[in-house]
């Protein structure tokens, strides 16, 4: 992984009208020669994410919008994100990209190959996308294969599905370049064997700037109890409508993201609630918006082949993140693991079996995690809600994020979202988090124990 580069630039004024003086970051940012029907390169040539840095203009024209009649209710909503520009603005950000690489391949001929792990595809589909999010190439590249050995060319459409949740703006050339390897057979075969591309993908996705915000955005736009006004008001509208919402800068980030999902007719998986859309016209919309035609195509087509909304926040979080100021990228520490064998720790979590009973463990043996649960929430949720915390203590940890002026305002949003649906109330929310953090060797004991446990004749793996 490559390291955080800063430039300090001249102080500049913040969208919200605050000024600020911020450093220009090593940046991953889309290159505009490069479009689906080009040949992929070869890997032996690949740059990955952290070694790029660009030197960006950002020129915005204004454009004079529609309004209607619910605006003002929509603006006047309390999410504690902020909306810059004006009522009767849509910005379109004109982006003028001057790239200086320094080329460091991700995966050379020299590279030992990676090897399977023993283990089956649940765990492996826990550690790669786990493993990426912590910037372990290696581990992500040896669950890459092992996921691939398993279940074959599902791998792709988790591949796509990471890039779009983990990566998402921090390099949207990266999310765009899982799209047409995850998509297209003949780019895969002109790059390599399935196998070679499925290893250069991990770690590529591995070694990203890395931004969760598009997770916590949707799951915000389709559950916080804050939005419910804004869903009610979005759904009684037309899409020409949703799609109008979309392009208006006065309203907040969430209600932008709640009417591009009600308008591109994309489907939470087993509801009926957006109805109709107009992908295409959504699509046109980010473009207007200033969001680059590849990624703008690769968003259309990811949202196509996965049908998973969180797909369409990463184009807005985009426009948000590099609209008039320079993000910076901040390696930030993850929790250290426990190896069990070849597995770290934090694989098992509320989605494997060792793990959610680990954390139910948790939340009977730990004093601190058990007089907090006691607090805050009622007895019959302890076992849930523990699971959700410390999905958010130990498995959405990231290396290097992506850090802009709305990047921990949409994190406590989505943790909120989820923590709160569970039972607890907003003020247990970071106290419950944190007690978990606290308590994460007492975790890892458990996971021990129970993995020693389940392997047989006292097996060390």
């Amino acid at each position: 992984m490559g390291r955080e580069q800063t430039r300090r630039k001249r102080p500049f004024l913040h969208p919200h009208g605050l000024e600020a003086d911020q450093p220009h970051s090593t940046l991953c940012r889309y290159s505009p020669s490069f479009s689906g029907s080009d040949p992929p390169q070869k890997f032996v040539n690949s740059t990955p994410a952290s070694s790029v840095e660009d030197n960006f203009r950002l020129r915005r024209t204004s454009k004079q919008t529609n309004q209607f009649a619910l605006q003002e209710q929509l603006v006047s909503l309390d999410l504690g994100i902020g909306c810059p520009g004006s009522p009767c603005l849509a910005w379109r950000t004109l982006v003028t990209l001057d790239t200086h690489a320094q080329l460091t391949p991700a995966c050379s001929n020299t590279e030992a190959p990676a090897r399977p792990l023993a283990i089956d595809h649940w765990l492996a589909s826990s550690i790669l996308q786990k493993a990426i999010r912590r910037g372990d190439a290696e581990l992500a590249a040896r669950a890459a294969l092992t996921l691939f050995d398993a279940r074959g060319a599902t791998i792709w459409r988790r591949f796509m599905v990471i890039a779009f949740e983990d990566i998402g703006a921090g390099c949207i050339e990266t999310v765009g370049d899982t799209v047409i390897l995850g998509t297209d057979k003949d780019a895969r075969l002109a790059a390599g064997s399935d196998e070679e591309v499925a290893v250069w993908l991990a770690r590529r996705l591995a070694h990203a700037p890395k931004d969760r915000s598009s997770d916590y955005l949707i799951c915000s736009a389709r559950n916080h109890v804050n939005l419910d006004q804004a869903r009610d008001l979005i759904g009684s509208r037309s899409v020409a409508d949703r799609v109008a919402m979309v392009l208006d800068p006065s309203l907040p980030l969430p209600v932008r993201a709640t009417a591009a999902w009600y308008a591109s007719g994309i489907e939470w998986t087993g509801e009926k609630r957006v109805g109709r859309g107009d992908l295409p016209g959504l699509i046109s919309a980010f473009r207007m918006l200033g969001v680059p035609d590849r990624f703008a195509s690769a968003t259309r087509l990811a949202a196509l082949r996965s049908r998973e909304p969180i797909t369409l926040m990463v184009p807005l979080i985009w426009v948000a993140a590099f609209g008039g100021e320079y993000p910076e990228v901040r390696e930030d520490p993850c929790p250290l693991p426990r190896m069990l064998g070849e597995i770290p720790s934090y694989a098992f979590d509320k989605h494997t079996r060792i793990g959610k009973r680990a954390i139910t463990l948790l939340a009977r043996e730990n004093e601190a995690v058990r007089n907090c649960l006691e607090h805050h929430v009622p007895e019959f949720r302890h076992r849930q809600t523990t699971w959700v915390a410390a999905f958010y203590a130990d498995a959405t940890p990231i290396s290097r994020r992506l850090v802009w002026d709305q990047s921990r305002p949409l994190e406590a949003l989505g943790m909120e979202n989820d923590l709160m649906r569970e039972g607890v109330p907003q003020a247990g929310v970071i106290p419950l988090v944190e007690a978990i953090k606290g308590n994460l060797d007492h975790l890892n004991e458990i996971r021990q124990r129970l993995w020693d446990a389940s392997l047989p004749n006292g097996e060390v793996r």
